[in-house]
């Protein structure tokens, strides 16, 4: 059971193309069987055209964008880390009082000091499981933690 198509629609590369069937000058339609019927489809779209349309051109990121981004990840930890402290405040009786500030980590991401800021995330890891124990640490602060490390490491 043959059935005839006249045109479709094809989405490449983000192009809508209307694709008919058959020669450009008749357009008439020729039957498609399925499995090995690319031959009967011709494209009907003008070169001039397709050259004259617009790409959208996403938006690349500036080194402030980026710098931006390491900042939201690390609030992202320190944010983890204030929960954690809520949820067992009995683990931080004994701690000093700004044991897990990150100002530091900050500072060092926006210049740009890649290298010293993964040191000192590795430090506040140890710190953190030190605290809260590792089971603790792992459901929330060690996976954001080792995510910025991941991605300070990919730039």
């Amino acid at each position: 059971m043959a059935k005839k198509l006249l045109a479709m629609s094809v989405i490449v590369s983000g192009l809508g193309l209307v694709i008919t069937v058959g020669t450009r000058a008749a357009h008439s339609a020729a039957a498609l069987n399925g499995f090995n019927d690319w031959n009967a489809l011709v494209n009907t779209d003008q070169p001039q055209t397709l050259a004259a349309r617009t790409f959208h051109v996403s938006h690349e990121m500036t080194i402030n964008d980026v710098r931006q981004a390491r900042l939201v990840l690390l609030e992202g930890i320190d944010n983890a880390i204030l929960r954690l402290i809520k949820s067992e405040p009995k683990a931080m009786m004994d701690e000093p009082r700004g044991m897990f500030d990150t100002t530091h980590i900050a500072q060092l991401l926006k210049t740009d000091q890649l290298d010293e800021a993964i040191v000192e995330l590795d430090k506040l890891q140890a710190k953190v499981i030190k605290v809260f124990d590792q089971e603790a640490a792992d459901k929330e602060v060690v996976p954001q933690i080792q995510n910025l490390i991941a991605s300070l490491k990919q730039e």
